[in-house]
């Protein structure tokens, strides 16, 4: 995928294992999706679900379901207005 987030984030901008603290071969498919959306939130905090899900190959049912939770666990919040907004990563 060109311009994708391998093509952008060198190793030590990545946000493996914020999700679930680090990656290993026991990590779930939806760990890895969720270490992914924050990737793209950090690259581009104003993206919408819906470009968020194009991003990673994945569903908007998808996406929506692991921001859910990544907002409940206060790792992500939505900052400004619903159309105008953005995602903030909190650590």
């Amino acid at each position: 995928m060109a311009g994708g987030l391998d093509d952008t984030l060198e190793e030590n901008d990545t946000l493996e294992g914020v999700f679930v603290g680090t990656l290993d071969e026991n990590d779930t498919l939806d760990d890895i999706l969720a270490d992914k959306i924050l990737e793209v939130i950090q690259e581009n905090p104003g993206k919408t679900q819906a470009e968020i899900a194009q991003c990673i190959n994945t569903s908007v049912r998808t996406v929506k379901r692991l921001m859910k939770r990544l907002t409940e666990r206060e790792i992500v919040v939505r900052v400004g207005r619903k159309r105008f907004g953005k995602w903030e990563i909190r650590r």
